[in-house]
């Protein structure tokens, strides 16, 4: 597993998906804060100065709101909307923990996942939808990938999220690991380097 804070994963994983587009760090969690009167987890700061402006990489899988978007129900930070809006992701205040809501932003319970985690997790995720090369991998290929792809979560299992420098980002999902790159080149040069056969997308 790659050792770097949180903040510079983020900043690895946009650099594979805009790698020439300079970024700039956006300060519109501070209105948020301001709006709901606390104060937003740092992991969810450091996200949001990181990606509030990829709108469209925002909506392409999960709907994960713009920082105008995130509203606090019933003492629970709502974030993210699953696309059909019948589940979403949250943070509850009191605790801060990660919690999983229906459709009505009810908890129906409550996530081990860290919250780190679950960012890169949804990143990775936004990936299988935005970049235009991908290949699917079965999850029994895993200790092979990982001599080619580094680890940057703490999970091992589902939710675990993959980076090659500039390259590529990979996530476990269930018993599938999708491989995500910019371009086909890409994307046939880490199967010749690798050995691994993907279906690709």
């Amino acid at each position: 597993m790659l050792n770097r804070d949180f903040s510079e994963k983020l900043k690895l994983i946009r650099n594979v998906i805009f790698y020439d587009k300079p970024l700039i760090l956006s300060e519109e969690y501070i209105s948020v804060e301001k709006r709901l009167g606390t104060q937003l987890p740092k992991p969810l700061k450091d996200f949001y100065m990181i990606f509030s402006e990829e709108s469209d990489f925002l909506k392409c899988m999960y709907d994960i709101a713009a920082p105008e978007e995130i509203v606090a129900d019933n003492g629970i930070l709502v974030f993210v909307k699953e696309n059909q809006n019948v589940c979403g992701y949250g943070i509850e205040l009191q605790s801060q923990k990660l919690v999983y809501l229906d459709e009505s932003n009810n908890i129906k319970e409550a996530m081990e996942q860290s919250l780190d985690d679950f960012l890169l997790y949804l990143l990775a995720l936004q990936c299988t939808e935005y970049l235009p090369s991908v290949g699917i991998l079965e999850a029994e290929h895993i200790n092979t990938l990982e001599r080619f792809m580094e680890r940057i979560t703490i999970s091992k299992e589902d939710g675990a999220v993959y980076y090659i420098i500039d390259k590529a980002i990979g996530v476990r999902a269930g018993n599938e690991i999708y491989v995500c790159m910019r371009n086909d080149d890409d994307l046939e040069e880490f199967e010749n380097n690798s050995g691994l056969m993907l279906d690709w997308l």
